[in-house]
C-alpha cells in the first residue's frame, strides 16, 4: 500500500465532470475498443506522491530520498497542519490556449496548446494550469514545493524542473494497437478543440483527498479514500495501512 495527495478524485465540480465525459466519449469514438476510458470517479490529478518506506518507526519519502539525495523523516502532522491553514482558492484553466499565442510560460518545455491534451506513453492526458482572474499563476509548484518543509518530494521536481501542471489521466490505450499517424491526428484534434473554449475548475481544500492505495491507476474498488475534513490533524488514519 501506498500514499498520495490528490485532486478531484470521487465526487468532482459539474463543470470538470462534463469535461471529463466530453473527453472520454470523444477517444472513444475515435479509438473505439482500443481506449480503455477510466471511471469517472477514478480520474484525479495528483498534487504529491506522498510514496514512503516504514523502518523502524520512522516514515521516509521515496521522492525525498531520490530527488534531494538525503533522508528525513516525513512530518505528516505538518502537512496536515498546513494543508488546514492554506488558503487554498484558486481556479484550474483547462482549454483556451491557442497555438498562435505566447503565454509566458512552457510545460515540460513545451506550449501550453501542445500540452492540453497528449497522449504520454499509453495515457491519455489532460493538463490544465492554475489561474488567478485571466493571469496563470504558479500556485500547484508553490504549493508542491512548501511540502519539501516537512521532507516530502514532488517526483518531477528534480533538475531543476517545477511542476505547475494539474494533469488527469483519461484513461489508456492498447500499446502498439493505434498507427502513430491516428494518435497525432486525435491529439492535435483535441488540442484544437480544447483551444475553442475556457474551462474554469474550482480549486479548494474540498478538492482534496489522501488515497491509500495499491494500483497507481487508483480504481474505485481498491482504493481507500480520505477527505481532509475526515483525516483533521490525525495522519495514524491512513499511515497505519502502510506499516
Amino acid at each position: 500500500m501506498q500514499l498520495s495527495l490528490v485532486a478531484y478524485y470521487g465526487n468532482k465540480p459539474a463543470s470538470l465532470r462534463r469535461l471529463v465525459m466530453e473527453l472520454q466519449a470523444y477517444l472513444q469514438a475515435r479509438l473505439g475498443q482500443a481506449f480503455r476510458p477510466y471511471q469517472l470517479d477514478q480520474v484525479h490529478a495528483t498534487v504529491i506522491g506522498l510514496e514512503c518506506v516504514f523502518e523502524q518507526g520512522v516514515f521516509y519519502s521515496e521522492w525525498y530520498r531520490e530527488n534531494r539525495g538525503s533522508r528525513e523523516p516525513v512530518d505528516f502532522g505538518g502537512l496536515l497542519s498546513q494543508l488546514a491553514r492554506e488558503p487554498l482558492d484558486f481556479q484550474i484553466r483547462f482549454g483556451g490556449f491557442r497555438a498562435e499565442r505566447d503565454y509566458g510560460f512552457l510545460s515540460r518545455w513545451a506550449h501550453p496548446f501542445q500540452r492540453s491534451f497528449s497522449f504520454q506513453g499509453n495515457m491519455a492526458v489532460v493538463v490544465g494550469w492554475p489561474v488567478k482572474g485571466e493571469a496563470v499563476t504558479d500556485h500547484f509548484f508553490q504549493l508542491r514545493q512548501s511540502f519539501e518543509s516537512y521532507s516530502l518530494c514532488h517526483k518531477w521536481h528534480k533538475d531543476g524542473y517545477q511542476d505547475n501542471d494539474c494533469y488527469l489521466v483519461l484513461g489508456k490505450f492498447e500499446a502498439g494497437g493505434v498507427p502513430e499517424e491516428q494518435l497525432r491526428q486525435i491529439s492535435r484534434d483535441l488540442q484544437e478543440m480544447l483551444a475553442k473554449k475556457i474551462h474554469l475548475i474550482p480549486f479548494n481544500r474540498d478538492a482534496l483527498s489522501i488515497v491509500v492505495y495499491e494500483n497507481m491507476e487508483l480504481p474505485l474498488e481498491s482504493t481507500r479514500v480520505f477527505p481532509l475534513d475526515r483525516v483533521g490533524a490525525d495522519h495514524h488514519v491512513f499511515t497505519k495501512y502502510l506499516k
